[in-house]
């Protein structure tokens, strides 16, 4: 986004890739907001920007309850997914198997191919002389793992300490057993 030099804000909807379109539901997904966030964070921000919560009803959420209720939770859900960021990057493991799963593109092939310069000519060349490449595992299962491992140990927000009534408008009953 920084190098594009263009607007950070991002329409944060939930389900959008399932269903087709923007169901209007705020994201909840914890895995989901913490790759979102940790796109925001490697590309510097959103700056000049944010993320639009849409103030809509949609299905049978028709009650004020309803609506702030989800504010609440779709804030609290993308500020969960940057908790998990950071502690992923503090652990650093999950950005070391990526390294580690990505560093062929550093030879000297892959440089070749990274620039643009690896045309099949040159690529049946070096298998000529290499022959068979053994292929490494992707780890995949680890990365998921350490993936999970990091924001499962992600504590819930704090909302104690939040007064109970905020510029005239009083918390619902429901949020009482958050207090």
């Amino acid at each position: 986004m920084q190098d594009a030099d263009v607007d950070g804000s991002r329409r944060r909807g939930s389900k959008a890739q399932i269903e087709g379109w923007d169901t209007d539901q705020f994201m909840i997904d914890i895995a989901e907001a913490t790759l979102v966030m940790s796109s925001v964070v490697k590309n510097g921000g959103l700056a000049p920007g944010g993320f639009n919560f849409d103030a809509k009803l949609w299905r049978e959420n028709t009650d004020v309850e309803d609506m702030f209720l989800a504010h609440i939770s779709g804030m609290d859900t993308l500020a969960r997914g940057l908790r998990n960021v950071a502690k992923l990057i503090e652990d650093g493991s999950l950005d070391d198997l990526v390294h580690k799963r990505y560093q062929s593109f550093d030879s000297e092939i892959g440089a070749l191919i990274e620039a643009g310069k690896g045309d099949f000519e040159t690529l049946e060349k070096k298998v000529q002389e290499w022959g068979e490449p053994t292929v490494a595992s992707g780890k995949q299962e680890l990365a998921e793992i350490l993936f999970q491992s990091q924001w499962k140990k992600c504590h819930p927000l704090p909302i104690t300490g939040v007064a109970e009534e905020a510029n005239g408008f009083v918390l619902p009953p429901i949020m009482e057993k958050w207090l």
